[in-house]
């Protein structure tokens, strides 16, 4: 993307983060060496370790966690697939993590929110006053986190994000409203839109 690795984006903002000490980096069993080799020859001196994940998004998050060395007090997850969060944002939700003990990057929903039936017909409109989108980073207290999780594999249970890993297991979460600059790339439109914001940014 651009002159760098989607992956790359992301690391850089991290690792300018005076809050960040430590990364670890989660993918596929079969870019793990690939993975290693280029984030050494970029010096991203903050990765400690790039491990494999999970058949799922939970899964794959508790591996980067356990990961880690034992000496870092809060955790964020992020998705690498988010290239463009800002180093200050980052910032922002690890002092709203202090505060709270959890903060999530999000922003307010713009669009008219319907709920449907199983025909595809409309049965309500969702009032969006107090609807936000959620994002990441998603930034925990270490020993909530630890908490969470241990709920989850008691539970057997698998939940979509870590926020609601956190809701499920009865703790509350801070959102902090970042904008709508911190897109997904998931389609290839999204991808072809990553490429026109860059273009932008650079005129």
């Amino acid at each position: 993307l651009g002159d760098s690795t989607v992956l790359g984006y992301s690391l850089r903002a991290f690792s300018l983060c005076h809050y960040v000490h430590e990364i670890v980096v989660v993918t596929k069993q079969e870019w793990v060496e690939d993975t290693k080799t280029w984030i050494s020859s970029e010096k991203f001196d903050k990765v400690s370790a790039v491990v494999v994940g999970g058949d799922t998004r939970q899964k794959s998050a508790a591996n980067g966690f356990y990961a880690a060395s034992s000496r870092f007090s809060y955790v964020a997850i992020h998705d690498a697939a988010r290239p463009f969060i800002k180093t200050d944002d980052i910032t922002q939700i690890f002092e709203a993590a202090f505060q709270y003990q959890a903060g999530c990057a999000a922003h307010p929903v713009t669009d008219t929110i319907k709920t449907v039936n199983s025909k595809g017909m409309i049965t309500s409109t969702v009032p969006r006053k107090n609807l936000f989108a959620v994002q990441t980073p998603q930034i925990f207290k270490k020993t909530l986190y630890e908490a969470a999780l241990a709920v989850m594999k008691k539970e057997n249970s698998m939940v979509t994000d870590d926020c609601m890993m956190a809701e499920h297991a009865g703790f509350t979460v801070k959102l902090v409203d970042i904008g709508h600059y911190n897109i997904k790339l998931t389609t290839p439109e999204d991808y072809a839109l990553a490429k026109a914001k860059l273009a932008m940014e650079d005129i």
